[in-house]
């Protein structure tokens, strides 16, 4: 009994044994395959370090920074070129002397040498001086018939339109009927910055020789014509470079021998200035100013004589607009662009009109600024048709002709022919 207990606790114990060593043994072999047993362990694959990011682009300047650093640098250009040489032959020029380039000036620093004289004056000289190889000029501002008859045939101008660079001055909005107002028949080289409309004939007449009730039973040009007027009216050369913006309107509206007839029929005197021929109207000389006598008749007004600048009514033919001498052009080789081109720019902007508003008392074409110093007759009316001579194709196309034929008469006038 006792062996056999101890056989059996024997066997048993080394039973046990085994089985507490396959227990102990059981999860070391899970462990280990966990691991990987006797497999080699793996290098870690490193982790790919991204590139650095290439720096970002400067963002492209706006529209309003870069025209900004383009009129900085202009500005700067200019003055270092300091002088700009302008022909001032319109009949803004004084208020253009007196008024707007002296802020011109203040603002940049920059000396603005101009030339006064009549339009033909000036481009005759600039003709003679360039066969001498002289070229003096920047810049216009006048009418509009000598650039059409001398400096554009003449090749003495170049486009306008691309040296127009300020935002402001290129915004249509800013001016009447949105549109900028070119006043060559090409549409390119002179622009209009000013015009008078209003809502009245622009024939001035003396208020004691001639009633209101008799002058409005004029209703057409035509009505001139008629013999109760003879020896009566006036006119400035209709045939003179400062008259041809009409030419062609007159041309349409009146017919070829209009001028003629009123010189051969009703006996019109002409006159060769607009001071002489206002006078002889406020003293009575004559009753009417058929054409040309223009702010010379304000001044009249203002020192008491009786003549008045516009008829009581519109005509049937209507009314023209003109940028008179209100029109600023580019000469080709200027001596100093950047001065011309920064000229030109700002002359068009609004501080600059408004200046020459108040002291011309004529209408500006930009519609921002205040007309406080423009007369009721000489604004812009929206309700008005206007026609506008000088830059209309209507009339442009028919320019040369209409010219040609006031030509002819001029010749006919001082041969006597006419008389």
């Amino acid at each position: 009994m006792n062996s056999f207990s101890n056989g059996l606790r024997t066997m048993l114990g080394g039973r046990m044994l085994k089985g507490w060593l396959l227990a102990l043994m059981l999860p070391i072999a899970l462990i280990a395959a966990a691991c990987g047993g006797d497999q080699p362990t793996p290098t870690p694959r490193p982790t790919p370090t991204s590139a650095p990011a290439a720096p970002s682009a400067p963002a492209a300047p706006s529209a309003a920074e870069a025209f900004q650093a383009e009129w900085d640098a202009l500005i700067a250009a200019a003055k270092a070129e300091g002088e700009v040489s302008l022909v001032l032959a319109g009949n803004t020029s004084r208020a253009l002397r007196t008024a707007v380039i002296p802020q011109f000036e203040e603002e940049f620093g920059i000396t603005v040498v101009s030339q006064g004289g009549t339009g033909s004056e000036n481009a005759n000289r600039m003709m003679a001086e360039r066969k001498a190889g002289i070229f003096s000029v920047d810049a216009w501002v006048t009418g509009t018939t000598t650039p059409q008859s001398l400096l554009i045939p003449n090749n003495l101008l170049v486009p306008l339109e691309p040296l127009l660079i300020h935002p402001d001055v290129l915004d249509v909005s800013n001016w009447f009927d949105n549109r900028l107002w070119w006043s060559d028949k090409s549409l390119i080289y002179t622009l209009g910055y000013a015009a008078n409309g209003g809502k009245r004939s622009a024939i001035a007449w003396n208020t004691d020789e001639l009633s209101t009730e008799e002058a409005q039973t004029v209703k057409s040009w035509q009505d001139f014509l008629d013999p109760k007027w003879t020896g009566k009216l006036a006119a400035v050369e209709p045939w003179s470079t400062g008259q041809g913006n009409n030419a062609a309107w007159m041309y349409q509206n009146m017919g070829p021998d209009f001028w003629s007839r009123m010189i051969s029929e009703v006996d019109l005197e002409i006159y060769t200035d607009q001071r002489t021929a206002s006078e002889a109207v406020a003293l009575g000389k004559q009753v009417a100013c058929l054409m040309g006598c223009g702010r010379q008749v304000s001044d009249l007004t203002k020192e008491g004589l009786p003549i008045e600048r516009y008829w009581p009514t519109a005509l049937s033919e209507g009314l023209t607009i003109s940028t008179g001498g209100s029109n600023i052009m580019s000469v080709d080789n200027p001596p100093h662009p950047a001065a011309m081109q920064l000229f030109i720019n700002w002359l068009l902007l609004q501080p600059a009109q408004h200046t020459l508003e108040e002291s011309t008392g004529n209408n500006s074409i930009r519609i921002d600024t205040t007309k406080e110093g423009v007369e009721d007759v000489n604004r812009l009316y929206e309700d008005v048709t206007y026609a506008n001579p000088c830059c209309d194709p209507k009339y442009t196309a028919e320019f040369d002709e209409a010219w040609a034929n006031l030509q002819t008469i001029r010749e006919d006038f001082l041969a006597g022919k006419l008389n």
